[in-house]
């Protein structure tokens, strides 16, 4: 089956859009077993606080990781 190009790179940005936003859940939004069931936002907020320890690191202050 021929597409033209404009329904084929409309299709195309569609694709990157969703998978952009499920990798945005999958990564920051959906909770994870090795965080407790918490989110990462969740888990930085905790341990920011003190309120709990990541592999091993006690009440050190971190910055969280630029992109």
């Amino acid at each position: 089956m021929i597409f033209s190009m404009k329904i084929f790179f409309s299709l195309l940005a569609d694709a990157q859009r969703k998978l952009l936003s499920w990798k945005e859940y999958y990564n920051f939004l959906r909770p994870h077993s090795s965080l407790g069931n918490k989110t990462p936002e969740e888990f930085w907020q905790e341990y920011e606080d003190g309120l709990v320890e990541a592999r091993g690191l006690v009440s050190t202050r971190m910055t969280p990781p630029t992109s």
